[in-house]
């Protein structure tokens, strides 16, 4: 892909993940109005965690690595032994992916019971309800990113990151319909968002494989067997490093009203913005690292590694220093009506603002989990994010007892942070990547986005006088152009720069 393909491919995905947290954004604030941070809120919050905990294990595990596979068998294998291959390991995914919704479907109050321990029978009924219907979510998100692995491969990212965005416009587009029913309405939109989402993609696999069919090729079956074989300990080992939000609804079920919205409400927001920050770069580095390493050169392996690394940091620093300066004014914007009150504003924006750690580090994670996935070193990260849960257990309940749902936030950026210094550790031991020059560079633009986030607070301060979101929005607009002139023009980070002459070499191309 030349540069200028691969910006324009960057910008594309870039683009669409602003519309997509745009969306969610607005989703976010519809739910705040009619449900706000209530009992009712936190049952949702509760049902949501099993499903999206199995799509996560499932994306986390046989989606990653069937990409580099997919790379590869489409080098050494014919079009019918792919086709073989593909129409069994979809089906296969299928059928266990259902499989898997049914036994929670017929155990969900046992598996409520087990999450939720801290509610009482009201609390317990309603939750169990609305994971009934949440439950069938992880086929349909799970099939979406498996499939739109094929998109990605033929380097097709459109329908890739659009197919995300429908769950929540149509969660919203119901829930305003039939908010009448209670939050049922969020639930029922959800599921019907993701079935659409998977069918969005589908057509795309045809071109592969005509007919979805368990294969007799011994080839194919044995294809299947090792990526299945590959992806396993992921999956298990998954099952316990990515505990960690269960982990966190069953401590918080155990406090006040409330606790467990604040924490869902601040992980949503992190999570959207790590989706604008890091989703588009990892999207288009991960297939070029993958190509780079199975083809041997480590020169471009490291440079994509190297440049998504900067990319990212250069995104998530000032929004992380900027939404800590002024999280009050940026959550009672967005949140404060309606059923969300002030009280909620105030813990939420707290909340908030003790998960940017994670959202820096869970950024990053992006890419640095990525290396050890192409390079098949699965045990090693398996094992760090197993201690990465032995820490958030400990510390984060022993937080909890003394601080709440804001020592849970804690808890989580410092188990992120120990999971990118570990992982970093190995990978510059195993001569994997050489970060050289990286440490100035980061040094740099954690001081620019500290002298941002300043910024901001200081002109809010002398500003005030103004209409709160008026007041708000000059800030972070001023905070970022002094931001975007000290890494281009002062302190020229080197990524930076390239960004600069790759844009001016992308409007002066004629290449389509």
């Amino acid at each position: 892909m030349s540069s200028a393909k691969f910006i324009r491919s960057n910008i594309l995905i870039t683009g669409l993940s602003l519309l997509s947290v745009g969306i969610n954004f607005v989703s976010q604030i519809v739910l705040a109005y009619f449900f706000g941070a209530t009992e009712e809120r936190d049952s949702y919050f509760l049902a949501i965690t099993a499903p999206t905990y199995f799509t996560t294990l499932f994306t986390g595990s046989v989606t990653v690595m069937f990409l580099p596979f997919l790379i590869e068998l489409k080098k050494r294998r014919s079009e019918e032994e792919l086709e073989n291959f593909i129409s069994s390991v979809l089906l296969l995914c299928f059928a266990s992916l259902t499989l898997i919704a049914l036994l929670g479907f017929l155990f969900s109050e046992k598996i409520v019971h087990l999450i939720a321990p801290g509610f009482n029978q009201t609390q317990l009924n309603a939750t169990v309800e609305l994971f009934n219907i949440l439950i069938f979510t992880l086929v349909f998100q799970s099939l979406a990113s498996f499939i739109a692995v094929f998109h990605h491969v033929e380097s097709k990212f459109l329908l890739p990151a659009i197919s995300p965005i429908m769950i929540p416009i149509t969660a919203l587009i119901v829930v305003l319909l039939f908010h009448s029913v209670g939050i049922k309405s969020l639930a029922i939109g959800t599921l019907t968002g993701s079935v659409i989402s998977a069918i969005l993609l589908l057509p795309f696999v045809f071109r592969y494989s005509k007919k979805i069919r368990i294969s007799t090729s011994k080839k194919a079956n044995a294809d299947v067997i090792t990526l299945f074989s590959n992806a396993l300990p992921l999956f298990f080992s998954g099952a316990i490093y990515r505990s960690t939000t269960i982990v966190e609804r069953v401590i918080a079920s155990n406090l006040p009203p409330g606790g467990v919205s604040y924490l869902g409400y601040g992980n949503q927001i992190y999570l959207l913005l790590a989706t604008i920050a890091s989703g588009s770069i990892v999207t288009t580095f991960y297939p070029l690292m993958s190509d780079a390493w199975i083809s041997e050169n480590k020169v471009d392996f490291n440079n994509a590694f190297n440049r998504g690394i900067t990319l990212i940091l250069i995104i998530t620093l000032p929004i992380a220093a900027i939404l800590i300066a002024m999280r009050e004014q940026v959550i009672a914007i967005l949140f404060e009506r309606g059923a969300f009150d002030h009280v909620a504003t105030h813990a939420v924006a707290n909340t908030m603002a003790l998960l940017m750690g994670a959202f820096i580090f869970g950024s990053l994670g992006n890419i640095v989990v990525k290396v050890f996935y192409i390079a098949n070193r699965t045990i090693t990260i398996s094992l760090i994010a197993i201690a990465e849960v032995g820490i958030y257990i400990v510390v984060g309940y022993i937080l909890s007892l003394k601080y709440t749902y804001l020592g849970l936030a804690f808890t989580l950026t410092l188990s992120t942070g120990f999971t990118i210094v570990a992982s970093l550790a190995f990978l510059l031991q195993w001569k994997f990547v050489r970060i050289t020059g990286l440490f100035v560079d980061t040094v740099k633009l954690l001081l620019s986005a500290m002298f941002c986030g300043l910024v901001a607070h200081t002109f809010y301060q002398a500003t005030n006088v103004l209409p709160e979101w008026i007041a708000t929005f000059l800030s972070g607009v001023l905070a970022i152009m002094v931001y975007i002139i000290l890494i281009f023009f002062v302190l020229k980070i080197s990524d930076a720069s390239v960004i600069i002459k790759t844009v001016k070499g992308m409007l002066q191309s004629k290449e389509v």
